[in-house]
């Protein structure tokens, strides 16, 4: 499950614990069901082709397509949400909203152009993006971001945000199936655990990261890094590390696990260069005490404000990435102060509680 689907998820489970009915109308991307109630959500997945791998479906305008729709237009809403104003689903979800006449309201998750790296298509993608981004302009009532650097993105576009709906995490979150890293990896009660989490993309800098760790390693032996996430990256980063005892591949892990190897990471690093929301792994580390190494992008400066609360370092670098990781080694007492700041900042300012109240705070202003 992505940052935006887990924001989704998570705010709609909140928002469903509070009373309210919560209905999910995406992509079918991946072949499952057209229609299904899971966690009490009712969840509607309309036919797709799946364009770019994947990373922008495309609606199948077929005859269940249109069914699905006119099933849809029965039910009863008040509000119409919708996540990521370059994909399809935003304009579907402003003409519901629009034949409904009932507010319809965009959270951005962005603040960056989309790229498929290439330069030619990503000159396409961005004049693209400004096209879709004047009719959802037109189309959507309200406008937030998950930090403020999405709503400052807006401003490209010519959008201005009513505010944001911080992206969040669960402070309070019960690991259900503990096990012990360290046993089951068979590593050393002394060893140093970095931790990362995300689509294995060039824009990830999963490859900086990489690299870091397998110099690192040279001279520190009992030094291991985790990676839980798949992606175009997973073959090449396999063949290169597959061997190594100090860089292990996860694959996809479930959210449970990652919360799990969260609890007993030593250092967190985001080497990131794609453009970030609110990076979710940072509020996961947090809610763990665990110190976090990030690039600037997105809302990771929101968070990490000053050097109390975490290391930023450059994109792109990997000297800055060995010498962030070598100081929080050397300096045990300075990571455990990290964690501690971050747990309290991410606890006060974006526990999920927090943030669902804030948007039925909102939602409540736009009724009146």
């Amino acid at each position: 499950m992505g940052g935006v689907e887990r924001y989704v998820h998570q705010l709609s489970q909140k928002l469903i614990e509070l009373g309210n009915d919560v209905t999910i109308i995406t992509f079918n991307t991946e072949n499952a069901n057209p229609f299904e109630i899971k966690d009490n959500l009712k969840i509607f997945r309309l036919p797709a082709i799946n364009f770019l791998d994947g990373r922008y479906p495309l609606p199948k305008f077929n005859k269940y397509y249109f069914r699905m729709i006119k099933d849809i237009n029965k039910l009863d809403f008040d509000f119409v949400i919708t996540n990521m104003r370059f994909y399809l689903t935003s304009i579907i979800a402003a003409k519901i909203a629009r034949n409904k006449n009932i507010p319809s309201i965009l959270i951005e998750h962005t603040t960056g152009h989309f790229t498929v790296n290439n330069k030619f298509f990503d000159w396409i993608g961005h004049h693209y993006e400004h096209f879709i981004s004047n009719i959802i302009k037109k189309s959507i009532d309200y406008f937030y971001g998950v930090s403020k650097a999405c709503s400052n993105w807006l401003w490209h576009f010519g959008i201005k945000s009513n505010g944001e709906i911080f992206n969040g995490v669960d402070c309070n979150y019960q690991i259900s199936n503990y096990f012990n890293i360290r046993q089951i990896y068979n590593l050393p009660d002394d060893s140093i655990i970095i931790f990362f989490a995300g689509r294995l993309i060039l824009e990830k800098g999963i490859l900086f990261l990489t690299e870091s760790i397998n110099q690192l390693s040279k001279e520190i032996n009992n030094l291991y890094l985790f990676i839980a996430g798949v992606g175009p990256l997973y073959g090449e980063i396999n063949n290169k590390y597959g061997k190594s005892r100090n860089i292990i591949l996860l694959q996809q892990i479930e959210y449970d696990a990652v919360m799990n190897f969260l609890s007993q990471t030593d250092i967190v690093v985001i080497p990131s260069y794609y453009p970030e929301g609110m990076p979710t792994l940072i509020l996961e580390a947090g809610a763990n005490k665990c110190p976090v190494i990030s690039t600037p992008m997105g809302g990771a400066l929101e968070i990490i404000s000053d050097k109390n609360y975490g290391i930023i370092i450059e994109p792109k670098n990997i000297n800055k990435i060995k010498k962030a990781i070598l100081f929080l080694i050397e300096n045990p007492e300075k990571r455990l102060l990290l964690g501690e700041n971050l747990h309290k900042k991410i606890c006060e300012n974006y526990d999920w509680k927090i943030i669902t109240d804030c948007l039925l705070n909102e939602l409540n202003k736009l009724k009146k």
